[in-house]
């Protein structure tokens, strides 16, 4: 019955030239720390250009522990290519993979094949679900 009445009203407003009321603007999208309850710290050149590392800070480590599950498979991503976590010989993937604590930062390295990526590039970090893109490399 209310979408009859609901639909009515519509038409009604149409015929009259009235417009239909504006729903308002549409919410932002979550930053990573109302998300996923991380600050993202920085993404740093190293090793001569050939890494990145990657730095963010844990607000609320309820909702950050998905990014330190051992099962996901960080990478960047830009110009359609993906750029992987450096996997050292003997130690394994560069990254935290503890339990996260509040106020505490914490970090992955990336491989930064041909020195590809510059200074001032944007890119995408991806960790699982997360996402967080237009990430500048400074």
């Amino acid at each position: 019955m209310k979408a009859h009445f609901s639909l009515l009203a519509l038409l009604a407003a149409s015929i009259a030239g009235a417009q239909p009321a504006d729903p308002g603007p549409s919410p932002a999208p979550a930053t990573p720390e109302q998300q996923w309850g991380i600050q993202i710290v920085a993404l740093r050149m190293s090793a001569a250009g050939h890494m990145l590392d990657f730095r963010y800070k844990v607000v609320d480590a309820d909702k950050a522990k998905p990014l330190s599950a051992r099962q996901t498979k960080p990478y960047l991503e830009s110009r359609g290519k993906q750029f992987p976590l450096f996997n050292a010989p003997r130690v394994g993937p560069l990254r935290s993979t503890y339990q996260p604590e509040a106020g505490k930062v914490y970090g992955m390295m990336f491989v930064n094949s041909y020195q590809i990526l510059k200074p001032g590039d944007k890119v995408s970090v991806v960790i699982g679900d997360f996402r967080a893109d237009e990430v500048t490399i400074e």
